[in-house]
């Protein structure tokens, strides 16, 4: 076998071990699935929050800057 096929043997061997190694942790009944939910849907709301206080690319009252000057330097409150 030749060398590079050898490296991609293994590398999809280890590709596939580490995906079956996952499934079985979150087969684990360890996981509680509800309270990690309830954490993101948490932090979305937060996220949320703060952009509705900011004028972000798409809105309506954004002004697109200047050549050369990046969207975040121009992202400015309500």
């Amino acid at each position: 076998m030749s060398g590079r096929a050898n490296l991609s043997l293994h590398a999809n061997a280890t590709r596939s071990w580490r995906m079956l190694k996952r499934w079985n942790r979150w087969n684990d009944g360890d996981i509680e699935w509800d309270m990690l939910h309830k954490q993101q849907l948490s932090i979305a709301n937060t996220l949320v929050s703060i952009g509705d206080k900011l004028v972000l690319p798409g809105d309506t009252d954004w002004t697109n800057p200047a050549t050369g000057i990046d969207d975040s330097e121009i992202v400015t409150f309500r």
